[in-house]
């Protein structure tokens, strides 16, 4: 884990996942006042799925069917997801 302009960069290296390995199976960049500084842990936590989810939805030209695929979710638990997130592709 690094820190470079206010932003923390976490990798697997740094914690163990199960079912992942390597720095490529998760690359993580966690803005530290945004996310971080949140006193509720599930708070932190809808933060950051959103704006993970939304950056891989753009990613992939917000198709749900691929950008599932890229996270290692079904389709329809993305779209589950997606709704009790409130993540709406923009212009809709």
């Amino acid at each position: 884990m690094f820190a470079e302009n206010g932003i923390t960069h976490l990798y697997t290296d740094d914690w163990s996942v199960q079912g992942f390995s390597g720095t490529r199976a998760l690359k993580v960049r966690v803005e530290s006042d945004e996310i971080l500084g949140e006193i509720d842990f599930r708070e932190a936590k809808r933060k950051f799925e959103v704006a993970f989810l939304k950056r891989k939805l753009e990613e992939h030209h917000w198709n749900v069917s691929r950008t599932a695929t890229a996270v290692g979710l079904h389709r329809q638990s993305l779209q589950e997801k997606l709704r009790e997130l409130g993540i709406t592709r923009p212009g809709k």
